[in-house]
């Protein structure tokens, strides 16, 4: 016997699992941004972001001459920061140029 669309039950049941997975995913998602922009609304939470890029090498190059292992190491901090300014830009673009201010004040 079909169900909606012609699909059985069993297909049925999997497309309401996924359109929950999806929802759930979604709200996560809306969690997320809205944890980001409450952060990127206080003083500390714009020095911890600038401290965290520093740290994570964002502003320099990732290469070294003769150590593969040490290149990709830094690669992969550096990912960290490039998925954090990703986020900012995304979720809350009017904290980033106080983020970048804080970072330039950082390096001074």
């Amino acid at each position: 016997m079909s169900g909606r669309h012609g699909l059985s039950p069993v297909a049925l049941t999997d497309e309401a699992a996924q359109n929950k997975r999806r929802k759930e995913q979604k709200l996560e998602a809306e969690g997320a941004a809205a944890d980001l922009v409450a952060v990127l609304g206080t003083p500390q939470g714009i020095r911890f972001a600038a401290r965290l890029l520093a740290m994570c090498h964002v502003y320099e190059t990732s290469y070294t001459s003769n150590e593969q292992a040490a290149m990709a190491f830094r690669e992969g901090e550096r990912n960290v920061g490039l998925q954090l300014i990703n986020n900012i830009l995304r979720d809350a673009p009017s904290s980033w140029p106080a983020v970048q201010n804080e970072t330039l004040r950082g390096a001074q």
